[in-house]
């Protein structure tokens, strides 16, 4: 067991994909694994979407882009989703 807690799904600070993508790569258990999982990946589409005609933004974009690709496949391996 971890010596820390987690954050649930509901304490993560709006806009921080990057903290729910943590969260939801450190979670063991399967059901708090799933909400932490959909949180992530809701909130790096919605940052995909923002930055999406955001040059500027490139290493960010491409960052939230691997990062939905690793999601979906941890997803798969844990979820069989």
């Amino acid at each position: 067991m971890l010596p820390w807690r987690l954050p649930s799904a509901s304490q993560i600070q709006p806009g921080s994909w990057e903290e729910a993508y943590k969260a939801a790569l450190l979670e063991a258990d399967a059901a708090r694994f799933k909400e932490h999982i959909s949180v992530a990946e809701g909130m790096l589409m919605a940052r995909l979407l923002e930055l999406s005609n955001s040059p500027e933004h490139k290493a960010e974009i491409q960052a939230a882009e691997d990062a939905l690709r690793a999601e979906r496949t941890l997803k798969k391996e844990r979820l069989g989703l």
